[in-house]
């Protein structure tokens, strides 16, 4: 009985469940918040991508009409 008695004070003393809780519970907010500073760096990612894109469709524009006779431009079809 003595043993069960000290057992059972030692739980009170050192509450392993709530940490065991806590900890559980700040892993999930961890991985919440790398998710969101994950999906942060993807639309920053992204944004990027499109403004490349912009500049490369610019420059390859320019070159293929660079590529067509100025007299072709003018011309006009009747």
């Amino acid at each position: 009985m003595g043993q069960l008695t000290a057992g059972i004070a030692h739980e009170i003393k050192n509450p392993l469940n709530f940490v065991n809780n806590f900890a559980s519970l700040s892993s999930e907010l961890v991985d919440e918040l790398q998710e969101d500073k994950v999906d942060a760096y993807g639309e920053k990612a992204m944004r990027e991508i499109k403004k490349q894109y912009a500049v490369l469709d610019e420059k390859v524009l320019r070159k293929v009409i660079s590529k067509i006779p100025r007299g072709a431009l003018n011309k006009k079809k009747d």
